[in-house]
């Protein structure tokens, strides 16, 4: 620990994490460092949800609402399944050149 920081248990603090203020300024650096952790960690299951959904080819509305997404385009950008859609696309292509040359 440098002598520009110091542990700290501010008075009224409720729970065991300390705080480690900035001696100059009295500002807390670990202040809101758990949220960020835990919003990130929501956001990673929210995105493991969204492409399991759209890999078992659930519609995009459906899964944007269970997500509680307003636009179908944040529900895209939460998808991570760029192979089950190359996949699908690759399946798709392959039907219509099938039916097109009456095989």
């Amino acid at each position: 620990m440098t002598n520009f920081q110091r542990v700290h248990r501010a008075e009224g603090a409720t729970g065991d994490q300390p705080s480690v203020l900035d001696e100059a300024t009295e500002i807390d650096l670990l202040a809101g460092l758990y949220v960020r952790n835990a919003r990130g960690h929501v956001m990673a299951a929210l995105r493991a949800a969204v492409t399991d959904a759209e890999d078992a080819e659930a519609e995009l509305d459906l899964i944007g609402s269970a997500a509680t997404h307003a636009q179908v385009s944040t529900t895209l950008r939460y998808s991570r399944g760029a192979v089950g859609k190359s996949r699908k696309a690759a399946e798709l292509r392959q039907a219509y050149r099938s039916a097109k040359n009456g095989a």
